[in-house]
């Protein structure tokens, strides 16, 4: 076996095994669970719903909070090129707990309401025959999609407990 061989697989090892020992480790400290009402909003209406925290090992957090998150991924077309981005264009966080050591055992849901922003989904720029033509011989063409999801978070010291909720918005979504 050659030593390149030896050294990749080396590697592949220590990487995997940092991320199983990562999550191994997070969920010796606790876990943390969303729950709501339904999974599809429109925009402007409220999300109910809530957040069961549960714990392992004690700790100290410095703050608990819910945030209603979009991230916006584009793709970019050139000829046979193709490129993607990733932003996060929105982010709504509430603030459930202030700084508190949790004791080993603590287990508490916390409810919560996040209100949905009333935005219009984009449209195209130019409208009619233009559009389309501009479309079609559009050199750099792109497609755009927002996704949403709700996010809780335990910042502690050390490891935070995180989980996410994808969730659905209509009229939100763009191409």
């Amino acid at each position: 076996m050659s030593t390149g061989l030896i050294v990749v697989i080396s590697i592949c090892v220590v990487v995997i095994g940092g991320v199983v020992g990562f999550f191994v480790l997070r969920g010796l400290k606790g876990t943390i669970k969303i729950a709501c009402e339904k999974s599809t909003f429109d925009p402007g209406e409220t999300i109910n719903g809530n957040i069961h925290l549960l714990i392992k090992k004690e700790t100290i957090g410095n703050k608990l909070t819910i945030s209603l998150v979009a991230d916006e991924t584009t793709t970019h077309y050139d000829g046979d090129e193709r490129r993607t981005e990733h932003d996060e264009v929105y982010r709504d966080e509430l603030v459930i707990e202030d700084k508190k050591t949790y004791p080993v055992g603590y287990e508490n849901t916390y409810d919560f309401v996040l209100t949905i922003p009333a935005m219009d989904a984009p449209g195209k720029q130019v409208d009619g025959v233009v559009g389309v033509l501009f479309d079609a011989l559009s050199v750099n063409r792109r497609k755009t999609k927002i996704e949403w999801q709700l996010e809780a978070r335990l910042d502690a010291e050390g490891l935070d407990l995180v989980n996410k909720k994808d969730i659905q918005m209509r009229h939100l979504q763009v191409s």
